[in-house]
Formats: structure tokens, sequence, C-alpha cells
């Protein structure tokens, strides 16, 4: 039997204070070279300036997306502390930006299908490339859109020549970081959700 979820609506934002972590790096920028590197909290420089504008993580926790500016071209992809580059074909971009890791999971784009996904802080795949869009991670939970179609903002519908491309249609789900669809057919995007109030009623029927 599937759980019943139930979500308080509310009309006010939730902030949760969280401690910084020792050992987080924050991105400092160069203004002689328009680029950006990352520090450790002691000043000390992990990675010295080689990324360009599109890499807007200002702090690097597990798992970021960088484009690092080289002699002829820029390289896109996933990067771990340890030095390790992942998803080089899969780096994902909205709107001119990347995604930054919230709770140890950051989006992927597989190109080839036209989906996206999870990895987890290692860069290893969490959730599958199965999804039209995706928002980052809130609490254990995310929204998702499946079963969309391509489609141009505005009048134009030719989305071979189309400047903002989006999505019509589809499902509207909430899923957990176990991908279990928790809300599904969702009729909008929800603003109001306080994404805090979460409740997992018990499944088991009532004697």
């Amino acid at each position: 039997m599937r759980h019943t979820i139930v979500f308080i609506l509310c009309f006010s934002f939730v902030q949760i204070l969280w401690g910084q972590p020792k050992d987080i790096w924050i991105r400092f920028y160069d203004t002689a070279t328009d680029l950006s590197g990352y520090k450790d909290l002691n000043g000390k420089i992990q990675i010295p300036a080689k990324y360009n504008n599109f890499t807007r993580a200002d702090t690097f926790h597990n798992i970021i997306a960088v484009k690092e500016q080289m002699d002829s071209s820029n390289e896109e992809y996933y990067l771990l502390k340890d030095g390790r580059q992942v998803g080089q074909d899969s780096v994902f971009m909205f709107d001119f930006t990347y995604d930054c890791e919230s709770e140890g999971k950051i989006i992927f784009n597989d190109k080839k299908k036209n989906r996206v996904g999870f990895f987890d802080k290692n860069g290893v795949v969490i959730i599958p490339a199965i999804y039209n869009a995706a928002t980052p991670f809130c609490n254990g939970l995310a929204i998702a859109l499946k079963n969309a179609k391509r489609s141009c903002w505005g009048e134009n519908e030719d989305t071979l020549n189309c400047d903002h491309l989006g999505w019509k249609g589809g499902e509207t789900v909430i899923i957990n970081d176990k991908n279990e669809i928790l809300v599904d057919s969702l009729k909008e995007y929800p603003t109001n959700i306080n994404w805090y109030s979460l409740k997992i009623n018990d499944p088991s029927p009532a004697p």
C-alpha cells in the first residue's frame, strides 16, 4: 500500500540555519584574469583561479559543476575535491546557470536522451536521467517533470530555431532521494509548500 503524504501549505518562507562544516572551500575571484578558484577557510588556495564565470558555486562541499578556461577552448565537467572529473558530457545548465550541490546531490543532463537525473556527492548516479526537468533537493524532496514535450516559449512553435526552449504538458511529481514518487499529478508547480512539514502516515489499515 502506498504511503499517504500530507504537506502543510503556508505562505511564509522557512529558513533553516545550518552550521558551516570546516572542510568547505570558498570561491574567490581573480580580477586580473576574470577567473575563479577556491580557497579553504584558512585562506589557502586549494584550486587556482582557472574557471570562467559559468562556475557559480560559491561554496565547494563535495561536487561542483565547472567550466575550465583552456588555451583554445573550454571544458565542462563535475569536479570532486580529490581532483576527479566526472560527467564531462552531462553538465546541466538552465538559463546559463549550472546547478549546485544540494543535500549531497546535483542535477546532471543526459544529452542523448534529453533527460535529467541526479549524481550523489561522489559523482555516482543516484537517480537515473528519466525526467524532463527537476529542482534541487530540499529536505529530502524534489519536484520533477516527466512525459512532457519540448516547446518554445512564446508564440514560436519551431523548437529547432528557438532561443528559449521549455517543456509542455507532462506530469509534475514530488520524489524523494530513493526516486520514489510521493505525490503525483500535481496540476501546476507548487509555490507555497512548506518543505519542512512533511508527514508520512502509517500505511497499515486501521483496525
